[in-house]
């Protein structure tokens, strides 16, 4: 999703509401800072904030190769109840806390009849 989200429009949980405490929220419409944003995600807490206000063009660049990078793998596995292949050997994931989440997973996958424990990983 985030690969193909049309930046610099903002992500936004909840609109944007003043309070009256009046601190400043995040509205590039009265603060110009905000309109230079390249990839606004907005907090849902007031006062709402840019969670990503210094993401330079690079960055913004790289996450969005790093996002999409998963997208055809995925797509193919869709269906195959094939979790391991997608979580296990995704690049990125091969750290240390993806290795803890891959084997509980491969045991429990290999001992299961399949649907249930799609269900299962779709739920977590």
């Amino acid at each position: 999703m985030f690969a193909r989200w049309p930046w610099p429009v903002p992500v936004l949980l909840r609109p944007i509401g003043e309070e009256p405490l009046g601190l400043t929220v995040w509205d590039p419409r009265r603060n110009q800072r905000d309109l230079a944003h390249l990839m606004p995600i907005i907090t849902p807490a007031y006062p709402a904030m840019n969670s990503s206000y210094n993401v330079s063009e690079s960055t913004l660049h790289i996450m969005r190769a790093r996002a999409a990078a998963p997208a055809p793998r995925a797509r193919r596995l869709m269906g195959q109840c094939c979790w391991v292949a997608l979580f296990c050997q995704l690049q990125g994931l091969r750290g240390g806390g993806a290795l803890r989440l891959c084997l509980p997973l491969q045991h429990m996958l290999q001992k299961s009849n399949g649907p249930s424990a799609s269900a299962h990983v779709s739920a977590r």
